[in-house]
This record gives C-alpha cells, sequence and structure tokens, in this order.
C-alpha cells in the first residue's frame, strides 16, 4: 500500500500531463501463456557494456515482460543493414524497432509492405496509448498515416524543459567586470562583444563550433531583421526559407559586421568543440554556443571560483519584437519507433505489450529503468536515480545508463521528471528557462513528411544541391567574399534558378497533407 501511494503521488507531481486511459485498460498483467513476440532491433551495446548478454537480458526488458504478463524475446543485429537482411531472408517477427529513415523507403514503404499494420484496429488493447495521442494536438498526426496509427513513437511530455537544450551562454565573471546585463538584442549582443575585446582584452569574444545551427538556423539573432531563421519555418501553415528571403540579407551582414571587427572567430569554419571550449575557459572566448549537458560538464574543469555560465536567448527586436525562434525539439522527435508486422501471429498481444509502456506504472520504468536497480522513491514520492545509476562501477555515463536500462529514445513518453533530473543544476535550468523565452513554437514547422514517393525524390534532389549552395554561400557572406549589397540579389536569382521555388512548393503540398490529418 505504501509503494502504491508513492506512486499515486509521483504521478500527482510529475506527471500532470499524463492522461489516464480512455478505458479501462488491458488488465495487466497476461496470463504469460502466450508464445514469446519476436522484436527485431539493432544491438544496444550500452546494454553489454553494462555487463549483460543483450537488451533483452536487462532488467529493463525483463521488468517489462514480467509486469505486462506478455512473453517476447529480442532478436538483435549488427545494425539497420542487418535488419534489412534479415527481413529479405523472409525472417519477419512480431514488432520492428528502428528508426524510419533508416528503413529502405521509410515509412511508406514499411506500410506497403506490411511491416507497419494499421493499430487502429487493436485500440482496445492499446488505450493507454490513445489517451496520451489525444492528450496534445501534436501527437496523433505525428502517428497517423493511411487512415490509422501506424506506430509506438517517442512522445515529449508538454511540459518537458527537455525540449529546450542549445542556445548561448556568457561568462557571468565577464559580464560583472564589465557591469553589463545578459544582451537581449543584436546592438547590446554587439556592444557586450566588443567591450569583451576592447576592455578586457578577450582575443575571440564569440566562438563556437555550433555556429551555424545557433546563429543561423536556430534564428538566434534573426527577430532583428524580419525573419525568425535562415532556415525552414511556417506562418499559419505556409512553409518559408529564410535564407531565401530579403530579410536574410540584413542577418548576413550582421555577422559580417562581427566578423570584421574581429568579435567573431576568425576560424568559425573549422573551429572544433574542444578548442573552443578550452578558449572559453581559458578567457580567450566569452560567449560560447553549447548544450544544457555542456553548462555543466565545462563548469566542473574550470578551477576559477568565479566562472559561471549563464545562458543567452535568442535575441529580440529592437522594436520590442518578441525573439522569434530558437532551438527547439518537437514534442514528437525522429527516434526509434516500434512498429507491428503483419505476419505477428499475435497482433493483440504485441500491441498489449508496448501499450504498457504507457501506463502510469510502465511510463515511470520506461523512464528511469526498474525500480530498485535504477531508481527509489524518495520521502516525497519523487523517482531519485540509484547510485548504480549516477556513480556505475564500470564508468558509464547516467544517460548512457538509460540507453542500457531504459526504453531511453525508444516509444516511451519523457516526462518531465527525469529531464529534471537530466538537468538538475541551477545554471542548466536557468540557462533551458532563457533559452525558452521566444515565439518558436508559433513558427516551428511539425514533423511531417513527404509521402508521395516522387515529390519525395525530387526534393530530395533539389535540396542536395541548393542546400550545398546555401551553406557555401552563407560563410562566403560571413568572411565578406559575398558582399551583401553587390552579390545578394544574384545569390536569390541562382537559388531560383536551382528550383528553390519548387522544393517550396513540394514541401507546401506535405506540409498542407499533415494539417489535414
Amino acid at each position: 500500500m505504501k509503494k502504491a501511494l508513492l506512486l499515486l503521488v509521483t504521478i500527482a507531481m510529475f506527471m500532470t500531463c499524463l492522461p489516464m486511459a480512455g478505458a479501462e485498460g488491458t488488465g495487466y498483467p497476461y496470463d504469460g501463456t502466450n508464445e514469446p513476440i519476436r522484436i527485431l532491433r539493432v544491438a544496444e551495446t550500452r546494454a553489454v557494456d553494462a555487463g549483460y548478454s543483450g537488451w533483452g537480458d536487462t532488467p529493463f526488458f525483463k521488468t517489462w515482460v514480467e509486469k505486462s504478463g506478455i512473453n517476447a524475446e529480442v532478436i538483435e543485429v549488427a545494425d539497420d543493414a542487418g535488419i534489412m537482411l534479415t527481413l529479405s531472408a523472409g525472417d519477419y517477427p512480431d514488432v520492428i524497432l528502428i528508426y524510419e529513415s533508416a528503413y529502405n523507403g521509410g515509412l511508406n514503404a514499411l506500410i506497403e509492405e506490411n511491416l507497419a499494420i494499421n493499430l487502429s484496429e487493436y485500440s482496445e488493447y492499446m488505450p493507454d496509448y490513445e489517451a496520451i495521442l489525444d492528450s496534445h494536438p501534436s501527437y496523433r498526426p505525428y502517428v497517423t498515416y493511411q487512415g490509422g496509427v501506424r506506430f509506438f513513437a517517442n512522445l515529449i511530455s508538454p511540459d518537458n524543459i527537455v525540449t529546450r537544450w542549445r542556445d548561448m551562454v556568457v561568462r557571468q565573471d565577464m559580464l560583472d567586470k564589465l557591469d553589463m546585463e545578459v544582451p537581449t538584442t543584436t546592438d547590446e549582443f554587439y556592444d557586450l562583444l566588443y567591450a569583451m575585446k576592447n576592455d578586457l582584452g578577450v582575443e575571440n569574444p564569440l566562438m563556437g563550433n555550433m555556429w551555424r545551427d545557433v546563429l543561423f538556423y536556430e534564428g538566434f539573432a534573426a527577430t532583428e531583421f524580419g525573419i525568425p531563421t535562415a532556415g525552414s519555418y511556417q506562418i499559419d501553415g505556409q512553409y518559408h526559407y529564410g535564407a531565401y528571403e530579403e530579410g536574410y540579407r540584413g542577418l548576413v551582414s550582421y555577422y559580417h559586421k562581427l566578423y570584421e571587427d574581429g568579435l567573431l572567430d576568425p576560424n568559425f569554419k573549422t573551429t572544433d568543440e574542444s578548442t573552443s571550449q578550452a578558449s572559453l575557459l581559458n578567457g580567450t572566448t566569452g560567449v560560447h554556443p553549447t548544450t544544457g549537458a555542456r553548462i555543466n560538464t565545462i563548469s566542473a574543469r574550470s578551477e576559477d571560483p568565479d566562472f559561471k555560465l549563464v545562458g543567452i536567448g535568442s535575441l529580440n527586436g529592437s522594436d520590442g519584437t518578441r525573439a522569434m525562434f530558437s532551438q527547439l525539439d518537437p514534442l514528437t522527435p525522429k527516434r526509434i519507433n516500434a512498429y507491428v508486422t503483419a505476419d505477428s501471429k499475435q497482433p493483440e498481444l504485441a500491441v498489449a505489450f508496448f501499450n504498457w509502456l504507457y501506463t502510469e506504472e510502465g511510463t515511470i520504468i520506461a523512464n528511469f529503468g526498474p525500480e530498485g536497480l535504477c531508481f527509489e522513491y524518495d520521502a516525497d514520492g519523487n523517482p531519485v536515480p540509484t547510485d548504480y545509476m549516477l556513480n556505475n562501477p564500470d564508468g558509464m555515463s547516467f544517460d548512457n545508463m538509460l540507453y542500457a536500462l531504459s526504453m531511453a529514445n525508444g516509444p516511451v513518453y519523457v516526462i518531465r521528471a527525469l529531464s529534471m533530473f537530466r538537468f538538475g543544476k541551477p545554471e542548466q535550468r536557468a540557462a533551458m528557462e532563457a533559452w525558452d523565452q521566444n515565439d518558436a513554437a508559433l513558427y516551428k514547422l511539425p514533423p511531417y513528411s513527404i509521402n508521395d514517393k516522387a515529390l519525395a525524390d525530387e526534393d530530395a534532389a533539389l535540396w542536395t544541391d541548393l542546400n550545398t549552395y546555401i551553406r557555401e554561400s552563407m560563410v562566403q557572406f560571413v568572411t565578406g567574399e559575398l558582399n551583401t549589397d553587390e552579390d545578394f540579389d544574384a545569390y536569390i536569382a541562382q537559388l531560383k534558378s536551382m528550383g528553390m521555388d519548387r522544393l517550396i512548393e513540394i514541401e507546401q503540398i506535405a506540409l498542407d497533407e499533415y494539417y489535414a490529418k
């Protein structure tokens, strides 16, 4: 009874976004007399590193079988090619665990080849999964194709801070020396970098190997110039590409000024992460794009007691416009999905087996691993990882232990409780909160796909050349090899001649189909 009460407290505190099943449930545990459900997947090497013969031998998988009461076994192959080889030999399992992109032809091919059956025909066996799909508007369209739910997915709870994990940081001790605040506009950001270089003697005020992601595609300074990002975005369901719009001229001009004035690392094209981190630690850099996880690891390496990193969110417009974009993961990330095949002799049990992962108890265990070994409940009913997970005797990191002993990046409802622990340092949480101060959710594209194979092939062929040209030109505009006054119109004309309008047309067709679902 005490354990049950603790579980209820945990659900109340950390799983407020987890809906109750729309039916009474599937009656776990089953009687355990079924023939084993065969699950095909790429080998989880971290399970072997943790001392187990394979993923199917781990306490997590054994707990899943025990709690659901449904027998299952895991067939592991070396890589995605091994999955294709197994299937081509006619050895079809009940369930395939695989990235959609890893299968030749993607989801459409999986459906056409009966390797992703319509799970909606077995909805009575997945009431918990159905309830979660109905709890947020982005979930069901993501898993629905050709009239039915096609896979068990990795879904992130709406209150989860893990969706904001990368942006800019600045050394707080340098801000203090300059008596400056965290910048919120492009002018303030320039002034900070200028003061670092000229007042503190910082050699390369801005450095980082993630420059292309943060500065361009995640829209760090784009709002001032009227575009959310240099990459893809939407406005009210209309597809846009920032680097094909007039506002991009102002964005690359801004970064060229940083480069020309010596405020951006002159080797920004080739600087690697270790060099960038070392520069941040030794004070030759003061501003650095990074991740929430690396805030902790970088800070731990500093011997300076005053060293502290604080987050800089995407910059607002000088006219008061709230920052439009940033790094923002969808609540439906592209991770390993579970597909039930038409060859399954027990599709009802296969569906019920994976539905267990989305029950209240299953969600906790799928996130943290088995109770006792991987986590314990504290006095307040909160799941807390054990020393075995945090200080593994084999030296494995906490994240690698999660891959070995939980569902990790597979089908699971990722809850805030786990993310709050993974990013538990005050500096990490504060930075991620700063990175959250923008309107990216309004402009972020949903995780749609181009379903028509001919259109998908055409889009891919167009994008190969367009992407190469955009990325090469991006560097040239920053360094000044291309001049925004003299060369920008020709750059736009070149994109047009290469088929950019057609690519946007194809993307719009796919986006319309997604919203029609």
